[in-house]
């Protein structure tokens, strides 16, 4: 079997009420699904949350909008309407359920319902703030980075949960001992064997210079604050963690990994890792490494290096093989991959919106974005 896993932050829905095929690089089991924020990407359309906390779903097909409500007559203006939803952080379908995750910043909450919002059941509910850029959906569990709030110690921390989806049940993941004074789980990828930890750590806290009530920062030294990002893996049949990385003041993201073959960006490079100390440059950035990003988009990556520019630099199998920018200037990071489009952060104005791109297009080199009128 294939074990292989995209470290990323895109939803794609597979399942319910909107059908289509995965961004093909996904576990043997097939059933792993990524979570990102406020917008919901699916082959079929979007879903997201109006500014009057409704569920809407956007086509693509059609271009029309409508409430994720089966409710007939409903005027789709109070709460007793079946898409209306309060302190929503995301929300996405599996298994033909539709699960809504709910914050008010210090309470949690999970809650299953039918396609259409109704029905609702609470699931799970924890003191733990989700912090969905990095969400993941394996075996039946909703995994993700959380900030939970230590009221003896007067700070905050972050680790990995699960929220088993049939259940409700809530699994903490006891974090790595790093050896630092402060260090937190800032990324992460599960595999059918193995679970990978990313944290970044420092001996510094800065929460020992933060004054409570005027909530600045007194007397830090910044120029001594040095983050290093370390990499550890957990065989999840033994138990058992080993250090894979450690990389004082590098920037160190890691993109995939098929059994015990891992993929990082290091600095200003993609390298391959067949074991902890041997590795290959897949390819070198040329330019400010300050700035650029990289992200899979389904049979490659996309590295650009926004907000500097807004070029794109399409890879396939670590070599570039094109580029494209926005003439306009307004998009400003790529996001996602579902079905037939690629899907695009912008900005005009004050307002946050979305720009798609045709898959079909983008692979004949016509480059085009276009504005997804969906507020």
């Amino acid at each position: 079997m294939v074990e292989k896993k995209m470290a990323g932050v895109l939803l794609l829905l597979a399942m319910g009420l909107f059908t289509g095929c995965g961004n093909g690089k996904e576990t043997a089991a097939g059933e792993t699904t990524e979570i990102f924020g406020s917008w919901t990407i699916s082959p079929a359309g979007i879903m997201r949350v109006d500014e009057h906390n409704y569920l809407q779903f956007y086509s693509r097909e059609s271009g029309s909008k409508v409430y994720l409500c089966n409710q007939a007559g409903c005027s789709h203006s109070d709460k007793s309407c079946s898409a209306y939803v309060e302190n929503l952080l995301t929300a996405f379908f599996y298994n033909d359920d539709l699960y809504l995750i709910q914050s008010d910043n210090t309470h949690t909450r999970i809650q299953r319902a039918n396609r259409y919002g109704e029905n609702r059941q609470l699931l799970g509910e924890a003191e733990i703030f989700p912090l969905f850029f990095s969400m993941q959906i394996f075996e039946g569990k909703l995994y993700f980075i959380g900030d939970k709030w230590d009221f003896e110690q007067d700070k905050s921390s972050q680790g990995l949960y699960a929220f088993d989806l049939n259940n409700g049940e809530i699994e903490k993941f006891p974090n790595v001992d790093t050896g630092y004074l402060i260090s937190n789980v800032s990324n992460f990828l599960l595999t059918e064997r193995y679970l990978y930890t990313q944290y970044t750590a420092c001996d510094i806290d800065v929460n020992d210079y933060l004054d409570f009530n005027t909530g600045d920062l007194q007397g830090i030294e910044w120029d001594n604050i040095v983050y290093t990002p370390l990499l550890y893996r957990t065989d999840r049949q033994t138990g058992e963690t080993e250090l894979l990385l450690e990389e004082a003041g590098a920037e160190l993201t890691l993109l995939e990994a098929e059994g015990e073959s891992f993929v990082v960006r290091l600095g200003d490079s993609i390298l391959r890792y067949e074991g902890k100390e041997s590795a290959d440059t897949l390819y070198t950035y040329s330019g400010d490494a300050a700035y650029w990003q990289v992200k899979s988009f389904g049979t490659g990556y996309l590295v650009s290096d926004l907000p500097r520019t807004s070029q794109f630099r399409i890879l396939k199998d670590f070599k570039e093989t094109g580029s494209f920018a926005d003439p306009d200037g307004k998009v400003t990071s790529y996001y996602g991959a579902a079905g037939d489009a690629l899907y695009f952060n912008g900005s005009i104005g004050n307002q946050g919106v979305l720009y798609s791109m045709e898959q079909d297009d983008f692979e004949a080199g016509n480059y085009e974005f276009h504005l997804l009128e969906i507020d």
